[in-house]
């Protein structure tokens, strides 16, 4: 029923608009014109640095500006639901922050925005949009998603590898065999992380030796294993390790710095960063999922 009497006042709308205008999308009762896309078009890099978090990418096709405008409208109505309704007030408040923190005046900023193609009006609502958004992220995305410390380590020695400074320690599980002629690294591996699972190993790998070597330190092992251990994540089993005719599986139980600061310092960082690109995949599969609440039709 509110589907079909949407409907209705689309096609009344529609009417209306065709006359001067060509329509691109229908959200509810609300018509997207060909002229209003166009137009986003036009100032889409300056929108996009006034307001990257919603205006992102550096795609500018009809399909994607007629997204972000229903994304615009999803966005609005839910935080609405919540209470929140960006007011004028704070817009301007936003606006004068920003004034101040770029020590412009009024005259100074309108200036920059007519060299840029953008009215005050249309810069007013981008501020408000990314408000809004940000309103968005702050009360529906990020009670959604977490980042453990486990993935924020992970990350920090992805993005260290080659960093011979620094001294990592570990806390190590070895699981060894003596390799026979039906020896199968592949195979190894996968009855390994079975038997973490299940407590059963195949019987080819009954006799697999348990080592807990505890907390070690890279200057006391093997500078092929250290290589191998480097790329392999905390929580995580490393590739088949061969020595003397035996093939070992480490499980990296814990990894660490051994001068922690500098882990410290870019933990932060590493954090939002990680929980940036997550919201960003949350996101997108939330505002598919609301779409479908709603009517919408494109006309691409």
């Amino acid at each position: 029923m509110i589907k079909s009497i949407a409907l209705f006042f689309a096609i009344c709308s529609i009417t209306q608009a065709t006359l001067l205008d060509k329509t691109v999308a229908i959200f509810n009762e609300k018509v997207i014109t060909l002229s209003e896309v166009e137009r986003v078009k036009s100032n889409f890099l300056t929108r996009k640095n006034v307001a990257p978090n919603v205006y992102n990418g550096n795609e500018a096709s009809t399909e994607k500006i007629a997204a972000i405008i229903i994304n615009k409208f999803i966005i609005r109505e839910k935080i609405s639901e919540l209470g929140y309704n960006i007011s004028d007030d704070q817009v301007e408040a936003q606006i004068k922050t920003t004034e101040s923190r770029l020590n412009l005046n009024r005259a100074a900023l309108l200036a920059f925005l007519k060299g840029n193609n953008i009215t005050f009006d249309e810069y007013f609502e981008i501020i408000r949009e990314s408000i809004e958004y940000n309103v968005f992220q702050d009360r529906i995305i990020e009670p959604l998603i977490s980042v453990t410390e486990q993935e924020i380590k992970n990350a920090f020695f992805k993005e260290n590898t080659q960093n011979k400074a620094l001294a990592v320690k570990y806390s190590l599980i070895g699981y060894s065999i003596e390799k026979g002629s039906n020896f199968r690294a592949e195979n190894f591996l996968t009855s390994i992380k079975n038997y973490q699972k299940t407590g059963i190993l195949a019987d080819q790998y009954k006799n697999v030796e348990i080592i807990n070597l505890g907390d070690v330190t890279e200057d006391t092992l093997n500078k092929d294993l250290t290589k191998l251990l480097k790329d392999t994540d905390e929580g995580s089993f490393s590739a088949p390790f061969s020595q003397n005719n035996k093939s070992t599986i480490y499980f990296v139980k814990a990894k660490d710095l051994a001068e922690s600061e500098i882990f410290i310092k870019e933990k932060e960082k590493i954090r939002q960063r990680l929980l940036g690109k997550i919201s960003h995949d949350v996101s997108g599969v939330w505002l598919l999922r609301e779409k479908t609440k709603h009517y919408v039709r494109t006309f691409f």
